[in-house]
């Protein structure tokens, strides 16, 4: 990856409750082999040079918590802010935003439940903000995908080429993704990503294809399949030896 100058501030939104886990513990701190779910990605993000600052939004009341348990435990000083999270993800990404250091040129968002991205995923992004306004990592999707009415009949099936599935990392111009934000505020708009708001204004936003090993951690099952690659991962290199 070639060499960036970019000052890039990381927002995590980890303020949701995590209702599918069935667990009254928030899932951003369940363990995932020896560290809380959330730690993997901050450790990531931590090691990549450009990256000047991390700010993290939390469920309200729980900021001295993660202060304690997450940041000072782990030794993350980049982490310059542990916020309360907003409503809707849309919010918390603008209360982080407006925290944010004022020479920031890039700004990049992550999942704090997507515990696989790599450093290389990262730096992609970044580099995407840099060269247009934007960049995410996402999927190409394989299978044959249907539009479906609410009474489950299939009403037409998409020719797929072409077709991505979003994910994060995203990052983004910081002047960018504040003129989508406050856009959408304005215009009482909601979409379940930053792309989308960016997208609609017009700006540009490239990708870079993710894989399969970056996946969303919201169910049992999730965390469960996660536990497996996570061991396959640190012993894939006994298999490339034999």
């Amino acid at each position: 990856m070639p060499t960036t100058s970019a000052n890039v501030a990381a927002l995590i939104p980890a303020a949701g409750k995590g209702l599918r886990m069935g667990n009254q513990t928030p899932k951003q701190f369940l363990s995932l082999g020896s560290y809380p779910l959330i730690v993997h990605s901050l450790r990531t993000i931590h090691s990549i040079p450009s990256i000047r600052e991390i700010l993290l939004m939390v469920p309200a009341g729980m900021e001295d918590e993660w202060r304690e348990e997450i940041v000072s435990t782990y030794g993350l000083d980049k982490v310059t802010h542990v916020l309360a999270g907003g409503v809707t993800r849309q919010d918390s990404v603008s209360n982080g935003l407006s925290k944010v250091a004022p020479e920031t040129n890039i700004v990049l968002i992550h999942d704090g439940v997507r515990p696989f991205a790599t450093q290389e995923m990262f730096e992609a992004c970044i580099k995407m903000a840099e060269d247009v306004d934007g960049g995410i990592v996402a999927m190409k999707i394989q299978d044959t995908t249907k539009r479906v009415s609410e009474d489950g009949i299939i009403q037409e099936t998409i020719e797929r080429d072409g077709l991505w599935a979003a994910q994060t990392p995203q990052a983004f111009r910081h002047n960018v993704l504040v003129t989508a934000l406050e856009h959408a505020h304005r215009e009482k708009i909601q979409m379940t990503d930053e792309a989308s708001l960016v997208e609609r204004l017009g700006y540009t936003v490239k990708i870079h294809e993710s894989s399969t090993e970056n996946p969303k951690i919201t169910t049992p099952k999730d965390l469960a399949l996660a536990e497996a690659l996570l061991y396959w991962k640190k012993n894939t290199h006994f298999s490339e030896t034999s």
